[in-house]
């Protein structure tokens, strides 16, 4: 069993030097993408990368920063609350698939509150910082992201990160390093005769294929 770490215990603290970048760039109108922030994004992305121990905050798959460049997510998405684009609990960790898969949907129970949300409750998805991940998102096998007691925080984060793609079951089945492993699979055969819902049953029968 792979061990995460459900929560990011330490948001990233802004130096004085961090904030200086900040001001200016904000001054000057530049927005997050431009290359003026690099130097501040790089120390962001490094921090998160050891806390949430080169994990992504949502699918918890390994980001392999050597193939691919590992994202910052904009948990309130910066589109449409600027002013959160620096706040450190309004960052996280993540592969490139979770991060392009919410997109500008809202996370907030209140879209319009003024100052940034400091508990999980203010929040429609699983909050990185405030929510304990098991508590509202389960495995089946380890292997398929599902909700858990039918949490409609869960199904949201399932939902607006699309963690319940066949892709991500196959790579965390790569990951687990258990192809071809007869117990696995026999778990998961076990698994679709009791099973109900479609997209599930869909997706295993993906998995046993592959194996």
């Amino acid at each position: 069993m792979i061990n995460y770490n459900w929560r990011i215990n330490n948001p990233y603290v802004f130096t004085q030097h961090d904030n200086e970048i900040i001001i200016t760039g904000r001054a000057l109108g530049k927005p997050w993408k431009d290359k003026h922030y690099k130097e501040v994004k790089d120390r962001i992305r490094e921090h998160l990368r050891r806390q949430q121990n080169d994990r992504c905050a949502f699918c918890r798959l390994h980001v392999p920063s050597g193939q691919f460049y590992p994202h910052i997510e904009h948990i309130v998405p910066k589109g449409s609350r600027e002013e959160f684009t620096f706040v450190s609990h309004n960052l996280a960790y993540s592969c490139q698939l979770c991060n392009f898969g919410k997109g500008q949907r809202s996370t907030l129970i209140d879209p319009v509150c003024v100052d940034y949300p400091m508990r999980g409750e203010e929040f429609n998805i699983v909050h990185p910082y405030f929510d304990d991940y098991p508590d509202h998102i389960d495995f089946i096998e380890e292997l398929l992201i599902i909700p858990k007691n039918n949490s409609l925080k869960g199904r949201r984060t399932i939902e607006f990160y699309k963690l319940d793609r066949t892709k991500l079951a196959l790579d965390r089945a790569f990951e687990l390093n258990i192809n071809n492993n007869a117990i696995s699979i026999d778990k998961l055969t076990l698994r679709l005769t009791r099973e109900d819902d479609p997209a599930i049953i869909e997706t295993i029968l993906a998995l046993i294929d592959a194996f």
